[in-house]
This record gives structure tokens, sequence and C-alpha cells, in this order.
């Protein structure tokens, strides 16, 4: 299937509890525009491509900006009329920084999933440098210009890594992951660069397809999430109105600059007191509060609960 395409919501392997985690992380990251790390590579890639379709359309100015990269690229034909949807870049471990990032002559995969999706595959094998590059993108917003050629573009995206679980899964198959804890752990450090700015981190199990005849629970279609993720994106919007953001994603990486921070120390500071996020710098309890409070606009309700905190939790530390 192609990105953006109709997907089942039913469970599609056979550990219930990881499917219904990674559909729920899909679910969250497009209504809270949220960066996502799916660890398990097979299963990665068919949940991600779905994200896609999940995203609502593009508001005027960004959908103009989208179509004046891709002019500028000679993408899309200058008298094309300007598209709605997000676009959707994917890129391999293979590629390189000035693929990802831009050169002087044209914009990259940054660049052109602004607004939408860029889809990193293998990421665990990107390159240092590679991951170091995006990191900065992400955190400005635009590529870098390069001197008479102009400012570079906007590049302000979701991010969706997607990684082996371990060093050698591919030699696991079905089976369990028998890797030892240090050696996940240093495999997994490899995303470093680009992880800490990555709110929900998921390990999915290998692909099983689902017996004949197997009474799964009833799914939903992907307009049916999509139309759950348009409300709870509004309710982020109105929200954080005053602050001239759009998303929760957007107030988990901006609080530290306005009051925000101030609404939020209290609450903040209580988080350490758990044992499982003692430990978590200022930038990651933000993160999880963001987290929370999109899983509370999924559900309907005006605040995060415990509930939402755990899950929230959950989501970030899994891997």
């Amino acid at each position: 299937m192609t990105a953006g395409s109709e997907f089942d919501w039913r469970p599609a392997n056979q550990s219930e509890l990881a499917a219904k985690r990674g559909r729920l992380a899909l679910e969250a990251a497009a209504a809270g525009g949220h960066h996502l790390a799916l660890f398990g590579r097979d299963t990665a890639l068919r949940l991600a491509q779905r994200l896609h379709g999940l995203l609502p359309d593009l508001d005027d100015r960004t959908a103009t900006e989208v179509a004046q990269t891709y002019r500028k690229a000679r993408l899309r034909d200058p008298e094309a009329p300007v598209a709605r949807r997000p676009p959707w870049q994917a890129a391999r471990s293979t590629t390189s920084v000035q693929k990802l990032t831009g050169s002087p002559t044209g914009p990259g995969a940054a660049a052109l999933a602004h607004g939408g999706l860029l889809f990193l595959d293998d990421a665990g094998e990107l390159a240092d440098l590679s991951l170091r590059a995006l990191r900065t993108v992400l955190d400005a917003g635009h590529t870098q210009g390069f001197g008479s050629h102009g400012p570079g573009f906007p590049a302000r995206f979701q991010l969706v890594l997607a990684s082996r679980a371990c060093p050698v899964s591919r030699e696991h198959g079905a089976e369990p992951c028998d890797c030892t804890p240090s050696a996940v752990r240093h495999y997994r450090q490899l995303l470093a660069p680009l992880l800490d700015r990555v709110e929900m981190r998921v390990v999915l199990p290998a692909w099983t397809p689902a017996p004949a005849g197997a009474d799964w629970l009833a799914g939903e279609s992907t307009d049916t999430v999509a139309a759950r993720v348009i409300q709870a994106r509004a309710a982020a919007a109105d929200r954080w109105a005053r602050y001239g953001l759009a998303t929760n994603a957007q107030a988990a990486t901006t609080a530290v600059h306005t009051d925000l921070a101030k609404r939020w120390a209290a609450q903040v500071a209580a988080l350490p007191a758990r044992i499982d996020v003692q430990n978590l710098p200022y930038r990651e309890l933000g993160q999880l509060w963001a987290v929370a409070w999109t899983l509370a606009d999924l559900a309907g309700r005006d605040a995060p609960d415990d509930a939402d905190l755990a899950k929230a939790i959950s989501l970030h530390l899994a891997a």
C-alpha cells in the first residue's frame, strides 16, 4: 500500500498489546504533531505508511510554502493548483546529508516534507553526521541557506524514525529477542542525536499475519480515526492560540521560551517523584505532558488525568 491508503485498525499481528500500542502511537502522533520512533523495522514500515492518511489538510500559508518549494525543485508545474494534502517523503540509511537537507541547487527531503511527514527507514544505520544535520533542521524549522542562493526552505515536518529493535533483529525472525540489554541500549543509542527530539518511542513485534478466520476486535477506518484527529487538533489549537501555537508538540518545544514554563512548572515538578521518570531531563518531562494533553484531547477531556500520563510515559519509555 502507498502512504495514506485506507488502513484497517484491527490487530495485524499476534501481540495484541503491542498492536494496540502501535495504533495508539499513530493516532496520538497525528493528533499532537509529535515525532515518532518505531523499533521493529518490518512492522514499523507498515504502520508508518498509514500515519500520512491521518494528517489534516494544510492551511493556506503552509500549502503555499509547499507549492513554492516543489516548484523550486521542479517537481510541480508552476500552473498546477496548490495541493492541500500534506507531503510525504521517505529516506533510507544510505541517503546522503545533501539529499536530506538540500543543496545550493535545490531542496532536500526535509524541505520537501514541510507540512507533512519525513520517514527515515532503517534510521539506526544513518550516519551520525546526517542525524545531527537533521536535528539542526528540526530545531530551526528551516534548512540552511547557501550564500547568494537564498535563506533556505521552510522545513517544519513530523519525523517518523523506523529502526530495527536490536542489532540482529533480522536473525531473530518471529522469535523473542535474546540480545543483552546493553547491546540493545548501545544500538538504540546510535539514534541519540535525534531521539531526544522524539516524543514517542514504541517497540513493535515482528510482523505476523493474522491466522485465517481469527476473531479480531472490530477495527476502525482511516476516515474514522482521522476525524478524531481533527477534533483533537482543534482542541489543542484553541488551547494554545494565545501563544501563537497550533499543536501540543509545538507547546512542548517552545514552553521554556514563554510563560507556559511557569504554568507547567508545578506539574512537571511532580513527575520526578515517579521512579520511571525521575532521571528524565526537563525537555523530556515536557514531552510527556504534551503527549498526555494529546491523549486527553482525543478522549474529549479538558485536561490530562493520571491514566493519560501513564500512557504517555509508556509511549515515551517503551524503547
